[in-house]
């Protein structure tokens, strides 16, 4: 598949997202974040289009956050349940080895249960705290791709779920921590959520020009064990702001560097790092205490 118009794209194989679908390699949320948080280099390694070198990563597994996702969208990678109880017999490694062949993943009927019941969870959850159009078959669809531009460059994103109007977006993320809203602030800086809708307000906003400043982000962090507990975070316009200033900052590193075909590490010659203020009132603390006989 080839896309060579801005537009939302849905039916869209996660495969071939990720491979890059457009005309000249394009930017997306997650090599944004490398671009700002690491390099140009780094950015440039990661994708599909710019590495001749690159390789997808094939998963073994399924673990059990993976199969929920799949089953809450409705869509995602395939996989085939597996009646075994561990990957420890001859039978069971076959039948895996068989799935991917024919380019499923095996998951143990254990884990299926374990993501029936997490998604089940989540179902409950979103409709008791006020979202239970949130994934609908109906009312939206799931991993839907949308390509936009910004001058000659190419931008995309794969959306989770899009309400029918274009106006609400959810994502659906999992972790293995704390999903309380305490931790939700951390979660969404250290994973680029803000980039994430920053982004697909972007390409949106392209595509949809009625819908452009009418839309909301939220993102579901559900924990990848019992009981399951979830938190709903819609992000307020000072997280959006903040995700359009790093997006801004992408973009503009990634046109340079496409239009000059360099593709810089993290300095260009020798840097002479600052003491950490912290780590030096630690230090003259210490030196204090030593004076004082402590």
């Amino acid at each position: 598949m080839l896309v060579t118009k801005p537009g939302i794209y849905p039916d869209v194989d996660f495969n071939e997202y990720l491979a890059d679908v457009c005309p000249d390699a394009s930017l997306n949320a997650s090599i944004a974040k490398v671009l700002i948080e690491q390099s140009p280099r780094h950015a440039w390694h990661a994708h599909p289009r710019l590495n001749t070198r690159w390789e997808q990563r094939e998963d073994k597994k399924f673990d059990v956050a993976n199969v929920a996702h799949t089953l809450l969208l409705g869509r995602g990678k395939k996989f085939v349940a597996a009646p075994f109880d561990a990957w420890t017999t001859k039978a069971s490694k076959s039948f895996r080895e068989t799935a991917q062949l024919a380019g499923q993943i095996a998951v143990l009927d254990k884990h299926l249960d374990l993501a029936r019941a997490m998604v089940s969870a989540a179902v409950a959850q979103l409709t008791e705290q006020g979202c239970p159009e949130a994934f609908g078959r109906i009312n939206g669809k799931a991993e839907v791709m949308v390509v936009g531009q910004q001058e000659t460059i190419w931008l995309r994103c794969l959306i989770d779920w899009i309400s029918n109007d274009l106006l609400h977006v959810y994502d659906y993320k999992t972790t293995k921590g704390s999903a309380s809203p305490a931790a939700i602030e951390y979660k969404m800086v250290e994973d680029g959520w803000d980039i994430q809708a920053a982004m697909q307000e972007k390409v949106l906003d392209v595509a949809d020009p009625v819908g452009a400043g009418h839309r909301h982000w939220r993102f579901v962090l559900q924990e990848a064990y019992e009981p399951f507990a979830l938190t709903v975070a819609e992000l307020p316009e000072t997280v959006m702001d903040m995700g359009r200033r790093k997006l801004g900052t992408a973009i503009d590193k990634w046109s340079q560097c496409i239009k000059s075909g360099k593709w810089p590490s993290y300095s260009e010659g020798v840097v002479r790092p600052l003491y950490p203020t912290f780590k030096e009132q630690q230090w003259v603390n210490r030196e204090v205490d030593s004076e004082n006989g402590q």
